[in-house]
C-alpha cells in the first residue's frame, strides 16, 4: 500500500486550559472606543500591569458590556465544556471589574493571573505600526505587543515535546477569553503608538450548583 492512500483514523486528546478567539460586534467595539477615550479613574492600584493608564469603567458601561457580550461568555462555556468532554449545564455569571488599557511603547505585562473564573480581553486598536514590528521581529520570544499564555508545569520544561507556552498576535476588534487562573503576559513593543484593548473578569455565580464542572 501507497502511504498516500493510508487512511490514518485518529483522536485528539485536548489538555490544558480553553483559550477561545473570537470578533467582537461592531456596535460594541465603537460604543467601548468612544467610553475608552473619555475622563475615567485610575485603576493601576488593582493591576499587575506596568502601564501608566489603566483606566476603569463605570458601573453604567459595565452592566450594558456584560450584557451585550453574554452570547460570547455562553459560547465559550459550550466550548469549554466540549474541550474538557464536561456536561453542559447552565452557567450564572456575574461581573466585578471592566478596565481599559491604553498600551504605550516600552510599557508591558508581566507573568501573572486574574481574580475569579473567566478573564477576557478585546483589543479596540491595534495599530499597524505594531503590526509591522511583529513581522520584522526576530528572536526566540514572543514577538513585541503578542499575549503569551504559560502553563506551569516544571517537570516538562525544555521538553521538544512539550508546549508550554502559546502567543497570538491580536488584530484590531479580536477577543480572547481563557480562565482566570491561566498565566498570561505582555510584552512590550518600541513603536510610538498606542495600543488600546479592554479586559475584566468574570465570576461564576451559581458555583454550588455546578459540582466539578466549574472553570
Amino acid at each position: 500500500m501507497k502511504l498516500e492512500e493510508m487512511t490514518v483514523e485518529t483522536e485528539i486528546v485536548n489538555l490544558g486550559a480553553t483559550i477561545m478567539k473570537t470578533k467582537t460586534p461592531k456596535h460594541i467595539l465603537d460604543r467601548l472606543l468612544v467610553e475608552a477615550k473619555q475622563k475615567l479613574e485610575s485603576y493601576n492600584q488593582n493591576l499587575a500591569g506596568h502601564l501608566d493608564n489603566q483606566l476603569a469603567f463605570d458601573k453604567e458601561t459595565m452592566m450594558w458590556f456584560y450584557n451585550e457580550m453574554l452570547p460570547i461568555w455562553n459560547a465559550y462555556r459550550q466550548i469549554h465544556c466540549n474541550f474538557h468532554d464536561l456536561e453542559h449545564k447552565p452557567i450564572d455569571f456575574s461581573s466585578s471589574s471592566l478596565w481599559v488599557n491604553h498600551m504605550k511603547a516600552g510599557e508591558f505585562n508581566p507573568l501573572h493571573t486574574h481574580h475569579g473564573d473567566l478573564t477576557f480581553v478585546v483589543y479596540l486598536d491595534v495599530p499597524k505600526e505594531i503590526e509591522e514590528e511583529q513581522k520584522n521581529y526576530v528572536g526566540k520570544s514572543a514577538p513585541p505587543g503578542c499575549i503569551e499564555f504559560m502553563l506551569a508545569f516544571q517537570d516538562f520544561t525544555n521538553k521538544p515535546w512539550a508546549t508550554l507556552g502559546k502567543h497570538l498576535t491580536p488584530r484590531t476588534g479580536d477577543l480572547f477569553v481563557f480562565p482566570a487562573k491561566l498565566q498570561h503576559t505582555v510584552p512590550p513593543f518600541k513603536s510610538d503608538v498606542t495600543r488600546i484593548s479592554v479586559s475584566g473578569n468574570l465570576d461564576i455565580a451559581n458555583r454550588s450548583e455546578l459540582g466539578e464542572t466549574y472553570f
